[in-house]
C-alpha cells in the first residue's frame, strides 16, 4: 500500500469501515506517522460529532462495503498532467473532509428512513420513547376510546425489561378551564391515580409513573375530571376517555 493509498483510507478507518486486513496494515502504519495520527484524530471527532445527531442503532452487515464504494466514488478521475501539480496538505485536508461528511450524513440519513414514522412524536418524551421502540423486547398496544370519545386514537409502547412505558394518544378533545384529564392505573391490589395532565396541541404523551413490574398492572385508563380531579382516591369520577388493557397484547 503505497502512502497516498494510506492516507485515503483514513476516512474509512476512523468510520470503522475497513477490513480487518486493511485496518491491520492501517494500525501498523499509524504509530510511526505523525500527520497520519493528526488526520485521524480530526476524522474520528467529526464522527463522533455526528453520531450525537441520531440514535445508536446495530449497522447492517453491508455497511462497510456500501461505505466503501462511495468513498472510492467520491474521488475525482486522475486525469493525465505534463507536469505534477502538488496541493496544500491544507487543501486536500479539506476535500477529504467534505467527502467523508457528505458519505456520513448520506448513511445517516439512509438509516434514518428505515426509523418508524412515529418515532418523532411528542418531544417531550423524546428520548425514552426512541429507547423503548429501539429495544427488540418492546411492545405496542392499541388504545380503546371511550364510548364519548371516538375520535381519539393512540397506543401504548413499552419496554417490560426496562419497566417503562409511554401512553400515546391522539385527538383528545379540547376541554373547560374547570376539567382536567387524570391517568388511572390498575394495580395488582387496587386502581391509583397516575396524575393530572392537559391536552398537548398534537400528540399527547405521558410517561406511566409504573411502582410495580409492567406485568402486575391489568391495565391503564384515562379519565374526564374535575380541575382538581376526581374526588374518589382509587376510583373515576368522570366519563373514560381512553384506556389499555395489558391482556389485549
Amino acid at each position: 500500500m503505497d502512502r497516498e493509498t494510506f492516507l485515503d483510507l483514513i476516512p474509512a478507518y476512523a468510520l470503522g469501515a475497513l477490513d480487518e486486513h486493511e485496518q491491520a496494515e492501517i494500525e501498523s502504519r499509524l504509530a510511526d506517522d505523525a500527520e497520519a495520527q493528526a488526520l485521524l484524530a480530526e476524522y474520528q471527532t467529526l464522527t463522533q460529532a455526528l453520531s450525537l445527531t441520531t440514535t445508536v442503532r446495530p449497522a447492517p452487515a453491508h455497511l462497510g462495503d456500501d461505505l466503501r464504494r462511495r468513498v472510492a466514488a467520491s474521488k475525482p478521475p486522475v486525469t493525465p498532467a505534463v507536469l505534477p501539480v502538488r496541493r496544500s496538505p491544507l487543501h486536500l485536508r479539506w476535500l477529504a473532509a467534505a467527502a467523508v461528511l457528505a458519505v456520513v450524513i448520506g448513511v445517516v440519513g439512509g438509516l434514518a428512513l428505515l426509523r418508524p414514522q412515529d418515532e418523532t412524536v411528542c418531544p417531550n418524551t423524546q428520548s425514552l420513547y426512541q429507547q423503548i421502540i429501539a429495544s427488540p423486547n418492546y411492545v405496542r398496544i392499541a388504545l380503546a376510546p371511550g364510548d364519548e370519545f371516538a375520535d381519539i386514537s393512540g397506543d401504548l409502547v413499552a419496554d417490560p425489561t426496562q419497566n417503562a412505558a409511554i401512553l400515546h394518544m391522539k385527538h383528545l378533545p379540547t376541554i373547560q378551564p374547570d376539567q382536567t384529564f387524570q391517568l388511572w392505573l390498575a394495580g395488582p391490589d387496587q386502581t391509583v391515580s397516575g396524575g393530572l395532565f392537559q391536552r398537548a396541541a398534537d400528540d399527547t404523551c405521558i410517561v406511566l409513573p409504573l411502582e410495580y413490574g409492567l406485568d402486575q398492572y391489568n391495565g391503564f385508563g384515562v379519565a374526564l375530571e374535575p380541575a382538581g380531579g376526581s374526588p374518589n382516591p382509587n376510583q373515576r369520577s368522570g366519563p373514560r376517555v381512553a384506556s389499555v388493557r395489558l391482556g389485549d397484547a
